[in-house]
């Protein structure tokens, strides 16, 4: 074998040498850029684990905040009368002058079929704006509770 042959093979060998150096500082740099990935992401997990529970709080206070008349209504006419009345409550205690408002109460009152609560708002939208609708209100739950009142006692009203 000439010379010439074993500096051929030297320069192969010193090729996938260098070859192999390279795939091992690339696996390296590989298994760094990993680790500091898992730690990015561990960082960023925890911070969302912290964060949302504070982020869901913050938010229910904006839609409390921004729960109207209108969403009660809304739950009204989607049947959902417990979380209408819920909501209504709420807002009644920021809002207590508003007719409009103790009316949309005594429906939802009066639909989830607690007759001296209704009553009570419809009285009270009258008192703030006594208008013949108001005054039909009180006067329709009023028949209500006397009809239910008779019905207890076993007696039919008389018309």
């Amino acid at each position: 074998m000439t010379d010439q042959y074993h500096e051929e093979i030297l320069a192969e060998l010193k090729k996938v040498s260098a070859w192999a150096d390279l795939s091992r500082q690339a696996i390296e740099r590989f298994k760094r850029m990993n680790r500091v990935a898992s730690i990015v992401l561990l960082v960023i997990l925890t911070c969302a684990i912290i964060v949302t529970p504070i982020a869901v709080h913050y938010l229910d206070k904006i839609t409390e905040s921004r729960t109207s008349w209108y969403t009660v209504d809304d739950c009204l006419r989607r049947g959902e009368i417990n979380k209408a009345i819920q909501l209504g409550q709420k807002l009644i205690e920021k809002t207590p002058g508003d007719p409009a408002a103790h009316r949309i109460l005594g429906a939802a009152y009066l639909i989830a079929g607690q007759l001296e609560l209704s009553l009570h708002h419809y009285e009270q939208a009258y008192r703030l704006f006594p208008s013949d609708q108001n005054k039909s209100n009180v006067e329709t739950v009023k028949r209500r509770i006397e009809e239910e009142k008779s019905q207890t006692s076993g007696n039919t009203p008389t018309q």
